[in-house]
Formats: C-alpha cells, structure tokens, sequence
C-alpha cells in the first residue's frame, strides 16, 4: 500500500469517527424513571387525600344528624345547620327551634299599631284602663273633608265674598277691656318699652287677657285670626265685625301697630303679636327682616325678640309664625321660651309640634293650636273643619283654630260663631235638659293657657 492510499485511510477514518459515534442514553434513562416514579407516588397521595377528607365528612355528618335528631329539628333547619365541631365550642347551638306564635295562628288579630299607641297601652296596668282608652279612641273625632267641587274662573270670581260684605254686620255685647299699657308691667329700654313682671307679681298675660266667665268643666274653643295689620280693610273688618271672643293676632310689621291694638282691645278682643320664626322652605318664605333664624347666634335671636315685643303692648303674647324649622331646633328654642318666660308673656304653637316640651323645660303658659281652618280657601271645606273643631273640643275638652286674613274665612267664621251666641236657657230648651253642662263655650285664646 502506497503511503498516499494510506493517508487517504487514516483521513477517512478520523471523518467517520467523528460521525459514527453514539450519544450516552443512561443519563436520560434514569431521569425518566425518576419523573414516573414522582407521578405515581404524587397521585397515591391525592387518592388517599381524598379518601380520608371523604370520610371524616361523612362521619361528623353522621354524629350531626344523631345530634339534630335528639333535639326534634325540623328537616329544613338540619339542613341550614353548621358541622358539629362549630357548636361544640358554643354555649348553644346557632338555631333554636321555631316556635309557633299566637300572630301565626290569628294574624288578623296582630294589627300594626303606632309607637305612641304602644306606648299608651304600655302604661296601662288593669283591664278596665284598658277598655276606658278604646272607648275614648273610637269616639275620637274625625275631619272630613268634603269633595271640592271643580269650578270656573267666572264661578269662583261671582261667588268670592268681600270684606265690604262684612261691613253690614254689627258686633253685639261689646265690652271694652282695660287700658293698656299698665305702669308696673312696662319696663323701659332703648327705643320703646318690653313687657315685665311686677313686682308684687302679676303676669302681663293675666293682667292683659279677655275675662271668661264660662264654666271651667265645659269643653272650650278659641280661633285666632293671624297676619293682621298689613290689609287696611281686613284688619277693619276684624276689629269692628267678628265676635269678641275671636282673638287678634298683629304682624309685628303693621303701621300704627299700637294705635290698631288699642282699637281691638276696645272692640273686647284679646290681642297677640306674630312671632316670625323660620320656616324649612326658608329663605323661600321670608317671614320678614326681624325673623328668629337657626343660623344667628342666641344673642342676635333675642335681640329680634324684643324688638317685635317693644313695638306695642297690651298683647298677651305670642304667635309663632311660620317656624317649622326653628322650633324644631332645641338649642334655638329654648332661650326664646325662656324669655317669654321672663317676661309674663303666652306663647302659642302653630307649628304643628315643638322640639321641647315647653311645660317640663320652661314651665311657660302656652297653647298648641290644633288646626289651620282656612288650609283649603273653599268654603266648604272651611265649614266642614270648623264643625270638625266644635268635634274636637268636646273629645278633648278644648280646641284651638287659626285662620288666616281671607274674606271667605271672616264670612265662615261669622256665620259659625252666632251658634255660640245662644244663652244657656237657648241652649237647653233647643237640645234638651242637661245640655247646658256639655255645650261647648266660645272662648279667648287665655281661657285655654296652660301654665
């Protein structure tokens, strides 16, 4: 062999080489085992898991039901019920078993009732109290309101009174009351003159108010006409024409404010003064610039306050006067009535319920006004609450009506109060004998001052 064949070989052979030679398979061998083995010994594991988790259910379930079924639970409630071991640590178990009331078995006969009435049963002790309360709730008086029929613009034009109408009448029994103001109850500031107590102690009130000479135990009523003072004409008619008995409420805003007081007083009316108080749609009612308001401080509301009660005297107190919001706020109230208080003067309430109670807190002489007669200005329904309020006052012994400055609430009024009008003989031969003890009386706003 030639030497050039035998490097041809040798070079052939180091290319084959390189080629021909094949890769080590046991590493790889090995690590498969090795995976398979982790797989089986992985799902070995969750397999017996499972059967372990599968089994201890079963078994608290089998100790729960054993558990329920000593209690007597109802099939629905042993399906809501928790796992055993949640009840051991409990002083009881979750649920109870249902009980049935006696409302599940006569459930007409558990009405709702409200949280006053509640209340008013609760304080209840015997069975006759009991039987008292809803003989006196059944004959509690209802408003009806009468179906207002639809009228037209001419209907309503032609059949609207006037205060002129008015004029034709005359007041009978006219009894002038004192003359006002009283040295001993003025006490002089800057600019006028504030109501006070006198020294030996007469109330301003008292001194000031219409005398009733009715009988105390007979049901009372009063009304009070509010807002005069601003229409000429109105507060005219109010002065010359309706009853004495019907008391006059001032706007604090009036021209002449005194001389209009006096006049009414020599008319025999009992006199107030509005007071403005703050309303919730406020300022969209504006009750005036001297206004009592939440957002003023105590000693700016004061200051109000004595200037609506320097601008007269001879009133015996106050009306307040739109003041939803403000008496509805304690901290603003209180230190008003305190100073009513002060001064021997009658607050009334015609805002439909006052966040304090003025006789705890303030030990004030007031009156809660009971109904707006005029809320509706159709004559109708104006008659039908005035006959609701004669109602009123003889369920709760005494009622008090507002109405506003309108000609068809002055003609109603009028009509309204001749009933009063009649004697105690009248009285008794018109309704039998006896009847004169449950009349109800006609009455000053003073007669029906609670102190």
């Amino acid at each position: 062999m030639s030497y050039d064949e035998e490097k041809n070989i040798d070079e052939s052979s180091e290319f084959d080489l390189s080629f021909e030679e094949e890769p080590d398979s046991s590493n790889a061998d090995s690590y498969n085992v090795k995976i398979q083995k982790y797989i089986i010994i992985f799902s070995a594991v969750l397999v017996l898991a499972v059967i372990a988790i599968g089994s201890y259910l079963f078994v608290s379930s089998s100790d729960d039901n054993k558990y329920l079924e000593g209690k007597n639970l109802s099939p629905r409630i042993v399906m809501e019920m928790p796992p055993r071991r949640s009840i051991k640590h409990l002083k009881k178990p979750l649920l109870t078993p249902p009980v049935e009331t006696s409302k599940e078995k006569n459930p007409e006969q558990h009405k709702k009732i409200s949280d006053a009435e509640k209340a008013k049963k609760a304080t209840l002790k015997t069975e006759p109290q009991k039987k008292e309360v809803e003989v006196l709730e059944a004959r509690k008086p209802i408003l009806k309101e009468p179906v207002i029929p639809f009228l037209s613009m001419e209907e309503i034009v032609r059949d609207m009174p006037s205060f002129q109408a008015l004029k034709s009448f005359k007041k009978a029994g006219l009894q002038a009351l004192i003359e006002a103001p009283l040295p001993e109850l003025q006490q002089r500031i800057k600019g006028g003159f504030l109501p006070k107590i006198s020294l030996d102690g007469k109330l301003p009130w008292q001194a000031y108010a219409r005398p009733f000479k009715g009988n105390q135990a007979n049901p009372r009523l009063a009304i009070i006409i509010m807002g005069l003072g601003i229409d000429e004409q109105a507060t005219k008619v109010a002065i010359e024409v309706l009853s004495s008995e019907v008391t006059l409420s001032f706007s604090p805003y009036a021209k002449n404010l005194k001389e209009l007081i006096k006049q009414a007083r020599t008319a025999g009316h009992e006199v107030l003064i509005d007071l403005p108080l703050e309303s919730k749609q406020f300022p969209a009612m504006d009750s005036g610039p001297y206004t009592l308001l939440t957002l003023l401080s105590k000693e700016d509301n004061l200051k109000r306050l004595n200037f609506v009660l320097s601008r007269a005297s001879g009133y015996i107190g106050v009306t307040g006067y739109m003041g939803e919001k403000f008496a509805n706020s304690p901290s603003h109230m209180l230190p008003i009535m305190k100073e009513l208080k002060k001064r021997g003067l009658v607050y009334v309430d015609t805002c439909k319920g006052s966040a304090i109670n003025i006789n705890q807190d303030t030990k004030l002489a007031h009156a809660v006004a009971d109904i707006f007669v005029d809320e509706k200005k159709q004559r109708i329904s104006i008659d039908a609450r005035l006959k609701y309020l004669k109602d009123l006052a003889k369920y709760n012994g005494q009622a008090i009506g507002i109405s506003t400055v309108l000609p068809v609430s002055f003609h109603a009024i009028n009509d309204w109060v001749r009933q009063f009008k009649l004697s105690d003989e009248e009285f008794d031969k018109k309704h039998g004998d006896g009847a004169g003890a449950k009349r109800v009386l006609f009455a000053p706003v003073s007669a029906i001052v609670t102190e």
